[in-house]
């Protein structure tokens, strides 16, 4: 199994402050602030994350020094999988539970992973911290596991074995 690396996304709405701030792992913060929990969706998805556990990020989960916090990791063991032709629409959102204010992230380059591949998993992390009723995101990630099912080339994707001759 292969997977992507951590990929930024590229756009990003909703209701927080410098919103834009959570595109990238440059110390700039999308900040909001807020008295309650976060709830984690992730959309086209969110019906069977929820019915897997969705995961809530409560305050006590929030540190007070700007550090990644892996926050969902699961794999597709189950029905409907994510297919390869969603990636383009995957929404992360980071969802205050009071307020209902949301921090939603898209346009994740998922371009390297192979025509035909079958996604296994979905990881996804936020950089951030908490600093009295401040929430403070630098950057929200994500990472997909899939297996290449393509035919390898011998000599483009696989090296071709050394030349020897026989005695």
């Amino acid at each position: 199994m292969a997977d992507t690396g951590w990929k930024s996304p590229t756009t990003a709405i909703g209701q927080w402050t410098n919103n834009n701030n959570a595109l990238s792992e440059d110390g700039n913060f999308a900040t909001l602030e807020a008295v309650g929990s976060f709830g984690i969706n992730v959309i086209p998805w969110t019906d069977e994350i929820t019915s897997v556990g969705g995961y809530t990020l409560t305050n006590n989960v929030w540190g007070d020094s700007n550090a990644f916090m892996e926050i969902l990791g699961f794999d597709w063991g189950h029905n409907p999988p994510l297919e390869l032709d969603q990636l383009d629409s995957l929404y992360i959102e980071l969802e205050e539970e009071e307020t209902m204010s949301i921090l939603a992230v898209s346009g994740f380059d998922f371009s390297g992973i192979p025509s035909g591949s079958t996604i296994n998993g979905l990881d996804i992390r936020v950089k951030g911290y908490k600093s009295g009723d401040i929430f403070y995101v630098d950057v929200v990630q994500a990472k997909i596991y899939y297996t290449d099912s393509t035919t390898p080339i011998v000599g483009e994707k696989y090296p071709l074995p050394p030349f020897r001759r026989s005695v």
